[in-house]
């Protein structure tokens, strides 16, 4: 059993949410390890709904696709460079690859997805995976 915090028990009210990655249910070549913890984490997501669904507890995943981050930023020159394509051209062969809007997804698109997981709306959504992914 995952331990949730007392005052969740006390409240009988939370919201636990997780996030993984796209890879968490969507294996690519060569990423063995990166997607059996992915993939795991989403089981753990599931087992920790299932053990507080009649606490008032919910747990998610949100599975985001490829963000806008400072790795990726930093990343991409050089995926050009050993590619001798354009950054742009990087982007696309080897970020966004299968995602069907081909863009890198905003931190506050995932940020928003939690806000609402976490909302009172959100109250009958539990352990489920949320794909913010932009269509992969």
């Amino acid at each position: 059993m995952v331990l949730i915090k007392p005052a969740m028990q006390k409240q009988k009210k939370g919201r636990i949410i997780n996030i993984s990655s796209a890879h968490g249910r969507i294996p690519d070549a060569y990423k063995s390890a990166y997607c059996a913890a992915k993939f795991g984490q989403v089981g753990f997501t599931k087992v920790t709904a299932l053990e507080n669904a009649l606490k008032g507890i919910t747990c998610n995943t949100i599975e985001p696709g490829p963000v806008r981050t400072e790795l990726i930023e930093k990343q991409l020159p050089k995926l050009a460079e050993q590619d001798g394509t354009t950054v742009e051209e990087a982007l696309n062969h080897h970020i966004l690859g299968k995602q069907w809007i081909k863009r890198l997804l905003e931190p506050s698109e995932i940020g928003a997805t939690a806000v609402f997981l976490a909302s009172d709306g959100a109250g009958a959504i539990t352990g489920e995976e949320i794909g913010v992914a932009g269509g992969i």
